[in-house]
């Protein structure tokens, strides 16, 4: 074979190229279909869980590290957003309000993991005993 043929795509890899790009999009539709409402907000701070507040109440948490790390916490209309921060980059701030089961937002800097699970703490079940 040439050096020609051999950098061209041939018809095999382009169906497989476009098989394999079909297929994450119909799994990304999926995800984004079947995820549920958000019905609690857990904080973890370096893999603990420090609290945990129902996302149907409006209210502010200021969330402290040990390092001095400093995070709040606004929980307002269904959502959750992180509105100040003294790590550097700031980037759990700048993340935006989630409202879904699965959502999450990370500070790295502080450790601090907030998220949303489906169903209040309570209710959180491994196994069901028949």
């Amino acid at each position: 074979m040439s050096r020609k043929e051999e950098k061209r795509f041939r018809r095999g890899d382009l169906l497989l190229l476009l098989f394999f790009g079909l297929t994450a999009l119909v799994l990304a539709a999926l995800t984004w279909a079947l995820r549920g409402p958000g019905q609690q907000v857990v904080v973890r701070v370096d893999g603990t869980v420090t609290a945990s507040f129902p996302l149907s109440e409006d209210r502010t948490y200021r969330i402290e590290t040990a390092d001095g790390g400093e995070n709040l916490l606004v929980i307002e209309d269904g959502t959750a957003r992180l509105t100040e921060a003294n790590c550097p980059d700031r980037l759990c701030v700048n993340q935006g309000a989630i409202r879904w089961a699965g959502d999450s937002i990370i500070c790295l800097p502080h450790g601090v993991i907030i998220e949303i699970t489906g169903q209040p703490d309570e209710l959180d079940l491994d196994a069901v005993a028949g």
